[in-house]
């Protein structure tokens, strides 16, 4: 777990109300995927570190949200890329300084080759959301594909391909514009990624 703070000197700003926290979770098992592909934890881990957070650091259900891909989630708590990136957008709305925000991703996470010349190591880094497969279908049916020849999701995602042909995935340049370049230098931000591959089902 790492806390981030953002380097930019920003103006100070007299608060408008006693600082809050807020916590975006996410949580996705990949039910609808192959079972090669399906992770075991995540889903209940978002919950969990939900409840953590209420118990024993003072956050509340009222600043918080929490997506999964579990088949009781509504739409709007549905972990697809559409939902993840609306609360990005939405995280920092009416911040004031001293606020501390908590983000959660239990996931896939990959590299990919990229030409953009502002990655030293020449690799984008990013998080999978859901995928759907009726608006996904190209990828989902490369997964399907991938499963039965015994691939895992990194062979399929070692340049760049189906995950970026579709624009499924959520690069690294888009988590340091919503998480970091938003946050003021006064606020705190803690970030917690969990993508280990022993999470695989076999």
């Amino acid at each position: 777990m790492q806390a981030l703070r953002s380097d930019r000197t920003s103006t100070v700003i007299q608060p408008a109300r006693t600082p809050i926290k807020r916590a975006l979770l996410i949580g996705i098992n990949y039910e609808n995927l192959p079972k090669e592909y399906r992770l075991r934890g995540p889903q209940q881990d978002a919950v969990q570190l939900g409840d953590l957070l209420i118990e024993k650091f003072d956050y509340t259900r009222e600043f918080m949200v929490v997506l999964t891909d579990n088949v009781e989630a509504t739409s709007d708590q549905f972990s697809s890329k559409e939902n993840i990136m609306k609360a990005l957008r939405t995280f920092y709305d009416d911040q004031v300084e001293g606020d501390q925000y908590f983000f959660y991703f239990g996931g896939h996470g990959f590299q990919a080759d990229t030409e953009d010349k502002k990655e030293e190591d020449g690799k984008d880094e990013f998080l999978l959301p859901s995928i759907n497969p009726d608006t996904h279908a190209h990828t989902f049916n490369k997964l399907l594909e991938a499963s039965k020849d015994g691939k895992t999701i990194k062979d399929i995602v070692r340049g760049p391909d189906v995950f970026i042909e579709e624009d499924i995935g959520i690069v690294d340049d888009e988590l340091e514009k919503f998480l970091v370049d938003g946050l003021y230098a006064a606020s705190r931000l803690t970030v917690s990624y969990q993508t280990q591959d022993r999470q695989l089902l076999n």
